[in-house]
């Protein structure tokens, strides 16, 4: 099939890399077109019920009994489809797999973060509350680094100024063209601020072809935004 050409192209070939990550486009279309494929989450079972892709089966990567698992539900002739939090964890699950003797395994890149970034759809039992994003540095860089424009936007829930500045935000990044907005609840999300020094919320960041081309933190007027955004878009 065509996707296992662009599969080639675009997976590193580098030791212990596996060569089955897709991004979202070509997973999305392999998963349509295979007949009865086994679409595997691999997370926990809080962050499934708030969030997963639909039809996925469940079945924690981490948890001790993962292999007896997934061989009693999952038949080794179907195309099997994993994604996580992270694509170092399902190209993991990946290779493990296919060690079990599972041929065909794909898996997502940039984990379910990136999916729900990316405003694909998802269902949830849970519908009061929002997927935990997850985000890792890795996972965080891989999106920033796949996308030509990313605003990564700071937060905490204790921010007031977070409050007043989301909705500018918003509204701003969406008039821009091109650009992917980022929030990140950075109470949560601990290591990604000390990566980044946002020692106070809110801290904005602008990257454009993977490089940081401007930070700021505090509160912003909205005129002072746009003239950052729509500068940095052309």
């Amino acid at each position: 099939m065509k996707y296992i050409i662009i599969l080639t192209l675009l997976s590193l070939n580098t030791f212990g890399q596996d060569l089955s990550g897709l991004n979202i486009s070509i997973f999305e279309k392999a998963l349509r077109e295979h007949s009865l494929p086994s679409l595997l989450d691999l997370r926990s079972e809080e962050q499934f019920h708030r969030g997963h892709i639909k039809k996925a089966i469940n079945l924690d990567y981490n948890d001790l009994d993962f292999e007896t698992l997934i061989i009693n539900q999952i038949d080794k002739n179907q195309a099997v489809f994993l994604y996580s939090n992270t694509t170092l964890e399902a190209n993991n699950a990946s290779i493990f797999l296919k060690g079990l003797g599972y041929k065909e395994v794909y898996y997502l890149m940039n984990g379910f973060s990136n999916w729900t970034a990316s405003s694909k759809p998802y269902v949830s039992s849970r519908p009061d509350t929002k997927p935990i994003a997850a985000y890792t540095i890795e996972n965080l860089m891989q999106v920033i680094n796949s996308n030509k424009k990313v605003f990564v936007f700071l937060s905490a829930p204790w921010c007031s100024h977070c409050k007043v500045m989301e909705p500018i935000i918003r509204k701003n990044t969406g008039r821009a063209s091109g650009i992917k907005l980022l929030k990140i609840d950075i109470s949560k999300e601990v290591a990604i601020a000390e990566y980044f020094e946002a020692t106070e919320t809110p801290t904005l960041l602008y990257f454009k072809n993977s490089k940081q081309v401007w930070k700021y933190t505090g509160e912003i007027e909205e005129n002072s935004l746009q003239k950052v955004l729509f500068n940095q878009a052309r």
